[in-house]
């Protein structure tokens, strides 16, 4: 239930658009979670937060974006960060795993991206 409610928050923010971004980043809600033991709630999270960064956020440098540097010293910064903040981290792991195949994967492993969810869901 709770879950769903999630699910819900986040998809009521997501827009149907197809900008440059998404074009340039679809394919990964299709290929996440293949290896690991997620429920289908949590891959329906993911689907529904790959989607809504990619629908929202435009083209940026997430290579050099600071905000990146910072999280990757201290990923207890989640917290903190506004809700485009945790959109572009979205699209930096994403675009980091078209370079080095498994970042996504690592993410969810170790809880990022279902932090990065529920503090979108919060911020909703």
């Amino acid at each position: 239930m709770i879950q769903t409610q999630k699910n819900e928050k986040i998809m009521e923010s997501t827009t149907q658009a197809n900008t440059p971004s998404a074009n340039y980043i679809g394919g990964y809600e299709d290929k996440h979670c293949d290896h690991c033991n997620c429920t289908e709630s949590d891959k329906e999270t993911y689907q529904n937060l790959f989607h809504l960064a990619t629908s929202e956020i435009e083209r940026f440098n997430w290579f050099e974006w600071s905000t990146l540097k910072t999280f990757q010293k201290d990923n207890s910064i989640i917290e903190q960060l506004p809700k485009e903040d945790l959109l572009k981290l979205v699209v930096a792991h994403m675009r980091a795993d078209r370079f080095c195949s498994g970042v996504i994967d690592d993410a969810i492993d170790n809880e990022i991206m279902m932090r990065i969810a529920n503090r979108v869901q919060k911020l909703s």
